[in-house]
């Protein structure tokens, strides 16, 4: 717990700091950054833990904001009153997910969940700017009043809670041990069904609920671009490759990818933005470097090779 608490203390002091100094932007920063911890907190459910490939965590966030957006713009509903229902919409995208993982890992496509995920993504992340106008008239999109964001602290609790224990269960240390051996879930003794619909129910209802964090304020981070969207949830998806079943890997893996691509536009404003460019080349460094530093390819080789020694010889 120790470590965890380390690589979270970067995401509450640098929002700490920016409202003792009474920086404008203090509270959007806050929400991002909280809303960030609870994206991380997902990823490290989904692919770090169910060792998913999915890139469409980012778009279920911004499916969660989209959602408190239309309801409190289109139906009238009170703001608190959409909040609570957020995670709702997360178990049920969730659900949805896990049975296109369970056909295709049962048709031996696998590896096509990425493609189905990245999919997903671009239509998804496209949502906040759509319900944007219901709320303010414009295309700016408007904040959640803190008042109302109180209903979230018992939520995000729950949730909290739910993934700490879901990462840290037996099952879990079972899926460990089985992709470490190189095993099916099942040879373990795993339900592999159960496992991922729980897992992933999880992680969407957090993911959702990250999104309406990000609606909380003034000025709210929710309403992004669809290319930062789509950047976010690329860039999650190296982040829980990179941080694994480890929390902590995962918080410290997200500082880098989530703050240096804005960091450099910040030093050298002649620069394009390179956050999309940035998650795009981790992307691709997760799906051919394995978690050793190796070439996933030349590995593979390399155990062809070991099982045909005979055809090596020659």
């Amino acid at each position: 717990m120790g470590a965890q608490a380390i690589a979270l203390a970067p995401y509450l002091v640098l929002p700490a700091v920016l409202l003792v100094l009474g920086q404008p932007q203090a509270a959007t920063f806050t929400g991002f950054t909280a809303g960030l911890v609870l994206l991380v907190l997902a990823t490290h459910v989904a692919v770090g833990v169910l060792r998913l490939p999915l890139l469409c965590l980012g778009g279920l966030a911004a499916t969660g904001a989209a959602f408190v957006q239309a309801l409190t713009g289109f139906t009238g509903l009170e703001p608190w009153v959409a909040l609570g229902l957020v995670p709702v919409l997360g178990i049920g995208l969730g659900a949805a997910l896990a049975l296109f993982c369970k056909w295709l890992a049962a048709t031996g496509q696998e590896p096509a969940i990425a493609l189905l995920s990245l999919a997903l993504l671009l239509p998804l992340a496209a949502l906040p700017l759509a319900t944007a106008p219901l709320v303010t008239g414009s295309d700016v999109g408007g904040g959640i009043a803190f008042d109302d964001a109180i209903v979230l602290v018992p939520i995000v609790s729950l949730l909290a809670v739910l993934a700490r224990l879901f990462a840290g269960s037996r099952l879990a240390e079972l899926a460990l041990a089985a992709a470490a051996s190189e095993l099916r879930g099942e040879a373990a003794g795993l339900a592999v069904t159960g496992w991922r619909v729980t897992g992933l129910c999880l992680a969407a209802a957090i993911a959702t609920t990250a999104g309406a964090v990000m609606l909380v304020g003034p000025a709210p981070a929710a309403p992004l671009t669809t290319e930062g969207w789509t950047a976010l949830a690329i860039a999650l998806f190296a982040i829980g490759r990179l941080g694994g079943a480890r929390f902590g890997g995962c918080l410290l893996a997200a500082l880098p990818l989530a703050l240096l691509p804005q960091l450099t536009v910040t030093l050298s404003p002649a620069f394009a933005d390179l956050t999309l460019a940035m998650a795009l080349a981790a992307l691709l460094l997760q799906a051919v470097v394995r978690r050793d530093g190796s070439l996933a390819l030349f590995v593979r080789q390399a155990k062809q090779r070991a099982a045909t020694p005979f055809a090596a010889a020659r």
